[in-house]
């Protein structure tokens, strides 16, 4: 089943403490996805996932003190 790619305004209505887990989980998934099939359509969702979520991270991270000064790019390499 392949669903689509959470946006980053439905990510941001979580707690931290979910977004950190979804990232784990995510990762693990595309860990898995590279290992057994490489590049492919799937993994590349499971990215874009991956950045969403850590994008949401940061926004919620500035929004609790820090003023909001990250800029969203769609280009940006996820944290490895």
């Amino acid at each position: 089943m392949f669903l689509s790619t959470p946006t980053i305004d439905e990510l941001k209505k979580f707690e931290l403490s979910v977004l950190i887990d979804m990232l784990v989980q995510q990762t693990n998934i595309y860990t898995k996805l590279l290992a057994k099939e490489g590049i492919s359509l799937e993994s590349n969702a499971c990215l874009e996932t991956i950045a969403n979520i850590q994008c949401a991270i940061e926004l919620k991270k500035n929004s609790n003190g820090a003023s909001n000064n990250f800029t969203y790019s769609k280009n940006r390499t996820p944290y490895r």
